[in-house]
């Protein structure tokens, strides 16, 4: 159907209301929909006039926008992007010709109309469009486009399309309305993503000046990491802007209204102080630490040293790696003393066995057994010490009482066994001894040297992901030096010495 014949058709139908029929109007609307002149206004105008004539005939609205409403949005979307005048076909918000049971910018979400938006970007890949036209818009065509400029940054679409419909929004839409706060952040968003981080951050200046709420947004913070990241991957690059952020008195003002945007600013400040000594950065470096000093005395402290002069905090005293190295060995110890213990034979002299049973029983087993309980390891070693291998066999009673007592090599031989027992004895003495050295050493660590350790756990996990970036980022040594400790210190902190 050409365009006259289907206007021709719907004023036909509009002017006789007795005549009208919903299912002959719907290829009219389609083929006027589809054009400028269409879309810029006589399509939704003849909409309106339908709607009020279905509702003052008795009809449904609702069911006259389902038979002919979506499918005239859709070839006005469509054929708006494609011919590139999309801004012209948003003048629909100015007609009652929408959905009953929808606003004017919950048309544009409408799977319907989703479609059409992205079968037009499939064609049109970049229909931009003229700036001055959105000032023609009143505020709820601003309104509309800022919806469809949200939804087309949802989709697949080439970020020089964002860029200029955002820029064009920024141009003619009142700084104080929604689109404009909207356009603002689309913009930052498309920069950032495609690393344009000095235009991003210039343009946040400009525009914060007109919206002060970016300032509370997650906006200042993307940037200046961006900034940071640039900076670290290559140092020789960014270094004048990242001052610029730290001794701006404005964004010290404006950071004392966001608190991840304050830390980050103060960790960055330390950075820019303790590794390149600006002058300008000195005071801000100094308010990280000042502001912990209530609630994180310790980890103040620490922070400051570090900007003196990059001192790191001592590590937490280790013990518990060298004590089970020492329990390890000291229970292979006692295993060779058991064997030592053994059964003997002795040739099958009965005597000897006696004497060597009763030197078990009344010497060499208690040492062993006192061993294992982890008893005193001086009075053990002094009582291993005192026993004469010789005086077991040969003061012994059932020796001495014999009328035929042990001698010649068979004596000779339980003398050497109860050498070494005794030997195999002391190596386990010797064990316990330093087990028992490093216990007591380890116990005169008083927790109170390290309050440093829970105090920083306690920081870090109220640390958002943004302090933690930066801290690991910026002030690497500094945080590696901290997280090691603490988990020396969770691991050792059962043993210290009570405080």
């Amino acid at each position: 159907m050409e365009y006259d014949d289907a206007v021709l058709s719907i004023e036909m139908q509009l002017e006789n209301p007795d005549k009208l029929n919903l299912d002959e109007l719907a290829e009219p609307f389609y083929v006027v929909a589809s054009t400028p002149d269409g879309y810029s206004g006589k399509i939704w105008e003849y909409g309106e006039k339908l709607m009020d004539l279905v509702q003052k005939k008795g009809g449904s609205r609702t069911e006259a926008f389902e038979r002919i409403g979506w499918n005239t949005f859709y070839s006005a979307i469509y054929s708006s992007i494609v011919q590139k005048k999309i801004v012209q076909a948003l003048s629909y918000a100015k007609y009652n010709f929408v959905h009953p049971e929808k606003s004017a910018k919950a048309i544009l979400s409408h799977t319907r109309v989703i479609t059409a938006i992205q079968a037009g970007l499939k064609t049109q890949k970049h229909p931009f469009i003229n700036p001055s036209d959105l000032g023609v818009l009143d505020q709820s065509g601003q309104d509309v486009f800022a919806e469809l400029l949200t939804i087309v940054d949802s989709l697949q679409v080439d970020d020089e399309l964002r860029l200029q419909w955002s820029a064009s929004a920024l141009r003619f839409c009142p700084p104080v309305s929604n689109p404009y706060l909207i356009a603002s952040e689309i913009l930052e968003k498309t920069l950032l993503r495609t690393e344009r981080w000095f235009s991003a951050y210039f343009l946040f200046r400009a525009l914060s000046e007109y919206r002060d709420e970016l300032w509370r947004s997650q906006f200042p913070l993307d940037i200046i990491k961006a900034l940071i990241q640039n900076h670290l991957s290559d140092k020789s690059k960014g270094l004048d802007i990242l001052v610029e952020i730290c001794s701006d008195s404005d964004i010290q003002s404006k950071s004392r209204e966001n608190n991840n945007l304050r830390l980050l600013i103060g960790i960055l400040s330390l950075y820019l102080w303790s590794e390149h000594n600006f002058v300008d950065i000195e005071a801000m470096a100094w308010e990280f630490p000042t502001m912990l000093q209530v609630d994180y005395p310790n980890l103040s402290s620490t922070l400051s040293r570090f900007i003196v002069d990059k001192t790191l905090p001592d590590l937490p005293p280790q013990f518990i790696e060298e004590i089970e190295k020492l329990e390890k060995n000291l229970t292979n110890l006692i295993n060779d003393a058991q064997n030592e213990l053994r059964d003997r034979s002795y040739r099958g002299v009965p005597l000897a066995i006696k004497i060597y049973q009763d030197n078990l029983k009344n010497y060499f087993i208690p040492i062993l057994d006192d061993i294992k309980l982890r008893k005193n390891y001086i009075k053990i070693l002094d009582h291993i010490t005192k026993i004469d291998p010789e005086s077991l066999i040969t003061d012994n009673e059932y020796q001495k009482s014999n009328y035929f007592p042990i001698e010649g090599n068979l004596l000779q031989k339980m003398i050497n066994d109860s050498f070494e027992i005794k030997e195999s004895l002391i190596k386990a003495g010797d064990g316990l001894e330093k087990i028992q050295t490093i216990q007591d050493e380890r116990s005169m660590v008083s927790k109170d040297y390290f309050d440093l350790f829970p105090e920083f756990e306690i920081f870090a996990d109220d640390l958002s992901e943004t302090g933690r970036w930066a801290f690991a980022q910026l002030i690497p040594d500094l945080w590696v030096a901290l997280n090691t400790g603490l988990d020396v210190y969770k691991r050792e902190e059962d043993y210290y010495g009570p405080r």
